[in-house]
């Protein structure tokens, strides 16, 4: 794909050779190449059930058999390498001739991912599964990838939701070839197949032709800083944490780490900051300094804060709100009525969270 990583990379997005440039075919998976096997640990989340989880309980970490090469570094060091198609195969416990213990012999084998494992979780027949993988998958295969999926953003209207089920439909469409196919792939409702059109929308949407740049912000960290969603926070970040990470860089709030995305520059935000941006360059005149130093420096010295850092605070609330068509006021009277009023609602979980409310004074 590429022969150096970073901004100054030689990128290659098609099947060309990276030295030469000729054309070549990639090769997708290492089995009948590799220099020898490895066993990489998968993190595996079906074991923690809960009242609304039916649980599987396995190993949290499952250890599965994949092909691997072995390449030398411009240092002299050595690095085992493998294909994202090996990983995502070994991943889902297929059994490919390589003795792997912890891969399914059969659909009826209890372990992660199978159908039987599914029936255990979802109460939906085995044999319904395997049908409609089948039918989905055949469909594929003599259409030339004509099998769609049809879906809104009802699976995905909950923080953290996209990991699993968007991302497992995805794959289902790659496997099965019908990616970029007329009449098959991601026919996707509502929500987050708009961004397709945004390069040529902006400009109208945000009228550019005399105002630039607009600032956007993801609206799930808008209304679960504004409208004090996470006040009632019951998720950790330790629950969603690969058993294989190092825990004790990962505590507190989720709402910490959103904070913490935004002062590193990942996520945007709005409003940013506790003071006014328009009163930063009078400020930074007066200092003798560029606006940018000024804040960094103020940033630094804590005379300037992230407005998520004190989302109680008063002067850091939303004094504007555009609705476009009445989606919001339908969908999430709660939050809006969070927006425009001081009353809680519902039973708050934050006195077991990190208060940032408490340093608003």
């Amino acid at each position: 794909m590429a022969s150096a990583w970073g901004e100054k990379g030689k990128w290659n997005l098609e099947q060309r050779d990276g030295k030469t440039g000729e054309e070549t075919e990639l090769q997708l998976s290492l089995l009948g190449s590799q220099d020898e096997i490895a066993e990489v640990g998968f993190p595996y989340f079906g074991g923690d059930g809960t009242e609304h989880f039916n649980k599987v309980e396995l190993e949290n970490v499952l250890l599965h058999k994949l092909p691997v090469k072995r390449l030398q570094l411009a240092d002299g060091s050595t690095a085992l390498v493998t294909t994202v198609y090996d990983l995502t195969l070994a991943n889902y416990g297929l059994e490919r001739g390589l003795n792997d213990v912890n891969c399914a012999t059969s659909y009826d084998d209890v372990k992660a991912y199978t159908p039987a494992w599914a029936e255990q979780i979802t109460g939906v027949s085995r044999s319904q599964i395997i049908r409609i993988a089948r039918e989905f998958a055949d469909n594929a295969d003599k259409t030339h990838g004509r099998s769609m999926i049809i879906v809104g953003a009802g699976l995905n209207h909950w923080y953290h939701l996209d990991m699993l089920n968007y991302r497992g439909l995805i794959n289902m469409l790659i496997f099965c070839g019908c990616v970029g196919q007329s009449g098959g792939g991601w026919a996707h409702y509502v929500g987050q197949e708009k961004l397709r059109p945004q390069t040529g929308w902006q400009p109208l949407a945000f009228a550019l032709d005399w105002q630039r740049p607009a600032r956007h912000m993801n609206s799930t960290s808008y209304f679960y800083n504004h409208s004090s969603q996470w006040r009632y926070e019951t998720v950790t970040a330790e629950e969603l944490l690969s058993p294989m990470a190092d825990k004790s860089r990962y505590t507190g709030h989720l709402i910490d780490f959103n904070v913490r995305a935004e002062r590193m520059g990942w996520l945007p935000s709005a409003p940013q900051l506790g003071t006014n941006p328009l009163t930063i360059a009078r400020e930074a005149e007066k200092a003798g300094m560029n606006p940018v130093d000024y804040t960094v420096k103020s940033l630094k010295e804590g005379s300037i804060r992230f407005a998520a850092e004190q989302p109680e605070n008063g002067k850091n609330h939303p004094r504007n709100l555009f609705i476009w068509r009445s989606n919001l006021l339908g969908f999430l009277p709660v939050k809006v009525m969070s927006l425009c009023s001081s009353t809680c609602w519902g039973r708050s979980t934050v006195s077991r969270a990190k208060t940032w409310g408490s340093r608003a004074a």
